[in-house]
């Protein structure tokens, strides 16, 4: 599912290594969303993008119902190579939060108020709107 705030509508954001590499972020996010832990993946994904005007940044988050994230990878910081998929690289999050942060924005990750996973991107809205 996908929810665009009207707020958000309109607006972009810049990111290091242009379109692509946001492809490269919504991809690698909605995969892992998609596949859980790679034993449960999750049957509904929501995509929501809104606009927090008071720091003009664009806010994309992805929350999911599959089995979230473990807690130890929720205590320590997103690394290569380190993934709860059996036949996983660990590289999808990693991936995001890097290209990210090259574009001036961030990655929180935390686990929904009943089950899923919930992370959200933040990006810097681009000049001029």
């Amino acid at each position: 599912e996908l929810r665009v705030a009207e707020r958000a509508a309109g607006h972009r954001v810049g990111v290091s290594g242009g379109p692509a590499r946001l492809h490269d972020v919504l991809a690698n996010l909605l995969v892992n969303a998609c596949e859980g832990d790679g034993r449960r993946g999750a049957t509904r994904v929501l995509l929501s993008i809104d606009l927090e005007p008071a720091v003009s940044v664009v806010a994309i988050q992805v929350v999911d119902d599959g089995p979230g994230f473990s807690p130890e990878l929720l205590a320590n910081p997103i690394t290569g190579f380190r993934t709860s998929k059996p036949n996983g690289m660990g590289l999808g999050l990693y991936t995001a939060e890097r290209l990210l942060r090259a574009s001036g924005g961030s990655l929180e990750r935390a686990n929904g108020m009943e089950s899923g996973a919930v992370v959200s991107a933040y990006l810097p809205e681009a000049p001029g709107g």
